[in-house]
């Protein structure tokens, strides 16, 4: 007899390496989000350039500071694309006041 609670599913997908990758970008981005899964995609996502004036410094400073770490940021392996959140560098400023915005 067979348990109706215990079944299992399995579906095979077939897919491009393309769909896959932008699959697997969107399922990292929503990670990458804040805990409580919300944010305000006008003015909480930031590009490096909105990210440097944001904290007051050129673009060749911020790229120095993310590549020690002192920033944080989000950056698909592969990809050139890198995401600032103004809420994770308002509390990096907090923790370090070399970190700052003017």
């Amino acid at each position: 007899m067979l348990n109706t609670t215990s079944k299992q599913m399995s579906e095979l997908v077939i897919t491009t390496k393309d769909d896959l990758e932008k699959m697997l970008r969107n399922i990292l981005l929503q990670i990458a989000t804040p805990s409580n899964g919300t944010f305000d995609d006008k003015g909480e996502r930031l590009n490096q350039k909105q990210a440097a004036e944001y904290l007051g410094i050129t673009e060749a400073t911020l790229i120095r500071w993310k590549k020690q770490g002192r920033v944080p940021c989000e950056q698909l392996p592969g990809s050139s694309k890198v995401t600032y959140f103004k809420s994770q560098l308002k509390a990096a400023m907090q923790r370090n006041p070399v970190i700052h915005k003017s």
